[in-house]
């Protein structure tokens, strides 16, 4: 739950104040599928045009219609073909989040982290991704559509950025033939566990 304190930022489609507004506009740009507009509006309806019920239906129905996969490697997929093709990756289906999100108006973000919601047969951690709405009064509020639920205290970000590409872990490049390369990496996770005294 949130307080938005601006109200046109109630309904959607959603209005900025101009003060905030301009900073913003990078988290508004979208790749204007008319897949991904069409499905974002039919959510919007079936929320009664609100902010909040849209959010949550937005992330109840990706996560119910999509199935997940593990996919160490590479550039998410566009809006469009994780709509269509109903599966991806977690970056994925923050992906279409974001631009279902933006096609409303609302402002959002890619972000990149670690989440303790992993399903059991995961034993290692990996990096996860997830994404962020901008709401009036509430500030920065997060959306896990891969785990279907709004993010708290179990989601770690690391970074946030209106693109995937601004929020890469290691980007790079390398000239020459023959040439390789490669990363290894290791991460331990630790929690400290308090006791309550009465």
């Amino acid at each position: 739950d949130a307080i938005i304190t601006h109200e046109p930022a109630s309904s959607l489609p959603v209005s900025y104040p101009a003060e905030i507004a301009a900073a913003l506009a990078p988290n508004l740009v979208c790749e204007r599928s008319r897949a991904v507009e069409e499905w974002s509006r039919s959510i919007a309806e079936a929320s009664g045009r609100q902010t909040l019920a849209f959010l949550s239906n937005l992330t109840n129905q990706i996560f119910s219609d999509c199935s997940m996969e593990v996919r160490e490697e590479g550039e998410p997929q566009s809006a469009a073909e994780t709509l269509s093709s109903k599966h991806g990756a977690c970056r994925d289906v923050a992906v279409l989040f974001i631009d279902a999100c933006r096609a409303q108006g609302l402002a959002a973000r890619f972000v990149s982290g670690y989440s303790i919601h992993g399903p059991p047969e995961i034993t290692e951690q990996e990096l996860h991704a997830w994404a962020e709405v901008y709401l009036p009064g509430a500030g920065w509020r997060g959306y896990d559509p891969s785990l279907g639920l709004a993010t708290s205290d179990g989601h770690v970000p690391l970074v946030s950025a209106p693109s995937y590409g601004l929020a890469a872990p290691t980007t790079g490049s390398f000239r020459g033939t023959g040439a390789q390369s490669g990363m290894s990496y290791s991460i331990r996770l630790e929690t400290d566990e308090v006791e309550n005294r009465a």
